[in-house]
């Protein structure tokens, strides 16, 4: 009996071993297989459905259209949506949201459907120093398919799931459609997640459900952290913060995944998401999203295709989150962040500058013709016998501080009109803004 149990004992050790090692292997064989598109530019249309209830009645539905540009190297991300009138490609475009990292800061870019004649068409820039690359690598959440990072999480899946201590609890073999998918399922501090790859295609994702609990990491706090104030009209019609509400669960799927052979690599061409957020009033939040990639490239000539930067209009408004910068208003000029000042501040400055110039002139000439006076007065109140020499040395130390003081108020009316055309030199020439 004793040896029977330590036979079963050994087995299922060596069981585990060699599950770890497997496990271990197709970890590591996925992160090379997704490391491909680390370097990758695509674009996709897609359609987008959401519903807002709380469990009998619906609060909100709306749906669009889209187009999104995904464009990532490494580090440097760029992620453009747009809003379009239908589903053709060559639709109107009626707003965009764009998310960049260029290496040094963070930039939202925002351009309002409702173009505003006083913002540049419409366009206003938000500018971050922190870096949350990853965290807008998540929200794109319809590519995350290709870059394996899912809604709420920072990092992709296969480095969860090496580095968390609890491991994979589940593995197993399914067929979907024509794939013989290899499934993980984890449950670890961020959530529970099932994980469909298809390892004969790349080790693509064939299907994904992500379950995050209150207890759970979600964008990097726990999930029950985030709270969020819920508003009620009164009878003034203004808005005021009655209560909040937290997160219960979250829970984001992929599926019907289709993929396509590019060359000697498997990419894929169309997907489902869906994205639901549950709160503890009851509310539910539904996002649905069909996918389909319009254009995809590995390794694209970023240069070539102006990528990781700010494209907006010279003049275009320019918002900091950073509290040492509050009160100071900034705009987008040929591709810098400057200082910005309106024309009134101008019109005021150039006028006192015309009044000094005036003043000035005023106290030279009052200055000459005093200087005159004391001279005359001097000389008429002066003895004949008095000798030119004496004269002279009288003349001198009778309009000497005049003198002084004529060309002292001048020097100083002089310094001060070149200080003024330096302040606006420096701040106001485009040429010479000081860089962000």
């Amino acid at each position: 009996m004793f040896h029977k149990f330590l036979s079963i004992f050994v087995l299922t050790l060596l069981t585990q071993s060699v599950l770890a090692d497997n496990i271990k292997s197709i970890l590591s064989d996925y992160a090379s297989a997704r490391s491909t598109f680390d370097s990758v530019s695509a674009t996709c249309s897609y359609s987008l459905e959401q519903v807002v209830y709380n469990g009998k009645d619906i609060l909100f539905e709306h749906s669009s259209n889209k187009i999104a540009d995904f464009r990532r190297d490494n580090e440097l991300f760029e992620w453009i949506v747009r809003d379009v009138t239908d589903s053709n490609l060559t639709r109107e475009v009626r707003a965009i949201t764009s998310i960049i990292w260029n290496g040094e800061k963070e930039y939202l870019v925002h351009r309002s459907p409702n173009i505003d004649v006083d913002n540049k068409d419409g366009y206003h820039v938000i500018v971050k120093k922190d870096k949350t690359t990853m965290k807008a690598l998540s929200l794109s959440l319809v590519y995350s398919n290709l870059t394996g990072i899912f809604y709420g999480d920072t990092k992709s899946f296969d480095e969860i799931l090496s580095t968390s201590s609890d491991g994979i609890s589940s593995l197993r073999y399914e067929t979907i459609g024509s794939s013989k998918c290899i499934v993980l399922e984890s449950d670890n501090s961020y959530g529970n997640f099932q994980v469909w790859l298809d390892p004969e295609r790349g080790y693509n994702i064939i299907k994904a459900i992500i379950t995050k609990g209150p207890e759970d990491i979600y964008f990097g706090r726990l999930l029950k952290s985030y709270e969020y104030a819920t508003t009620k009209q009164d009878e003034t019609s203004s808005s005021k913060p009655t209560k909040t509400r937290t997160y219960t669960e979250t829970i984001v799927k992929i599926d019907n995944v289709t993929l396509e052979k590019q060359g000697h690599l498997w990419v894929p061409v169309s997907s489902d998401h869906e994205k639901i957020l549950k709160f503890s009033d009851g509310v539910i939040n539904n996002v649905k999203i069909h996918c389909k990639v319009e254009q995809l490239e590995v390794a694209p000539d970023f240069d070539k295709i102006n990528a990781f930067k700010v494209k907006v209009p010279n003049g275009t408004n320019v918002y900091f989150i950073d509290p040492e910068r509050s009160g100071i208003s900034y705009e987008w000029v040929d591709g810098k962040v400057v200082t910005a000042v309106d024309q009134r501040t101008l019109d005021v400055l150039d006028n006192q500058i015309e009044q000094l110039k005036d003043e000035t002139k005023e106290q030279a000439k009052q200055a000459s013709e005093e200087e005159v006076e004391v001279a005359e007065k001097r000389v008429a109140k002066k003895p004949l016998r008095q000798g030119k020499a004496e004269s002279q040395d009288e003349s001198k130390s009778t309009s000497g501080p005049y003198n002084i003081l004529g060309w002292g108020m001048g020097g100083l009316v002089i310094i001060l009109i070149l200080g003024i055309g330096w302040f606006i030199f420096r701040n106001f020439k485009r040429n010479k803004y000081e860089q962000s």
